[in-house]
């Protein structure tokens, strides 16, 4: 048979086959509309149900997400010890004159419900470059907690995140996220964020290869992991790009925008992408209540939880803890630690 008899024969099922993949898209996405519009009327149905008179729609969702039942079993003794860390953070960047901002889920947590998302599983915080080092050194003067780099491919790429945790336990963390300052001239937006992502991306293949170095293969790190084989090689990394940025980026002020960090992998920066300082800035301190403490967040937290899930005071899609994939094992020790910590009822002044 010619190579062209060939070709005739088997195009037209190639053609077909393509063809029957266009009409299952099209399928599948009329069902995914179709699902959408049924999960919007079922919650427009379970918020009607919820209705007391004299209230606002946004105050049936507000008194809703307020009162739902708290987290139990292992979720709650995250929680408690993970938030212990956080009252600690706090007291010593407020001794310090550190303002952090709470990010994220726990933002979201301590807007809807005054604390933690009753399925959520950790904390985030957000601090400018300056601070996130200086909050370093103190924590290393801490007797209880530690600062340390958890290493991880994230979508594909090597990449590393710090968590502040008890220096005896690695179940219970918060982590911590670096901000900066960039400058972007008006109408160059695109262009700088451009330049600033090659920056990045440059970095993380830096990263990559010291994880090469250490056999730290996809397959190895699938978990977030402390590496402390790796943390002289990836700070003396981070000081020389943090320059290399600094030297790029931070050429005018007033600076025009902030952007999560250089070192943060490619989906933590994706979040912030870049944001202009008069819509968000400064932190403002003790501004939103999260677990019985007063917290600092960004000054515009709304437009910022806009941002990023739209409109927040929907019911989420799924609701199941968002992290433990990125838990160590849960040991006998981390549950007396627990115990020791409910026992006392420590609460920090």
């Amino acid at each position: 048979m010619s190579i062209k008899s060939f070709l005739l024969k088997i195009l037209p099922s190639f053609r077909a086959r393509d063809a029957i993949r266009v009409d299952l898209k099209e399928y599948y996405d009329k069902i995914d509309e179709k699902l959408a519009r049924l999960d919007m009327k079922n919650e427009y149905l379970f918020f009607c149900l919820q209705h007391l008179d004299g209230e606002t729609d946004l105050d049936t969702k507000k008194r809703v997400f307020l009162n739902m039942p708290k987290a139990s079993g292992l979720v709650s003794d995250v929680q408690f010890a993970s938030n212990y860390i956080l009252s600690k953070i706090k007291k010593i960047c407020d001794e310090n004159d550190i303002v952090f901002a709470l990010c994220g889920g726990t933002l979201l947590g301590a807007v809807r419900h005054h604390g933690f998302i009753p399925w959520d599983d950790d904390i985030d915080i957000d601090i400018f470059r300056d601070d996130y080092y200086r909050l370093e050194q103190l924590i290393q003067k801490d007797d209880e907690l530690v600062m340390q780099r958890y290493y991880k491919y994230m979508n594909g790429k090597a990449g590393y995140s710090a968590k502040i945790k008890f220096k005896k336990s690695d179940q219970f963390f918060v982590d911590v996220f670096a901000l900066d300052y960039i400058s972007v001239e008006p109408g160059r937006e695109k262009e700088t964020l451009n330049a600033k992502e090659a920056l990045c991306e440059e970095f993380t293949d830096k990263v990559q290869e010291i994880f090469n170095k250490h056999h730290l293969f996809y397959e190895g790190v699938k978990k977030a992991e402390p590496h402390p084989e790796m943390d002289e090689e990836i700070s003396a990394l981070e000081k020389e790009y943090v320059a290399k940025y600094a030297e790029q980026f931070l050429t005018q002020k007033p600076y025009s925008h902030f952007t999560r960090g250089i070192v943060n992998c490619k989906w933590l920066r994706d979040i912030y992408d870049l944001q202009k300082c008069e819509d968000y800035l400064p932190l403002e301190n003790n501004t939103v209540v999260f677990e019985g403490g007063q917290y600092g967040t960004f000054k515009n937290h709304d437009g910022m939880l806009r941002y990023e899930y739209g409109d927040y005071w929907s019911l989420p899609s799924m609701i199941k803890p968002g992290h433990d994939k990125d838990f160590m094992e849960y040991s006998d020790s981390d549950a007396s630690l627990v115990r020791e910590l409910r026992e006392k009822n420590r609460i920090i002044d």
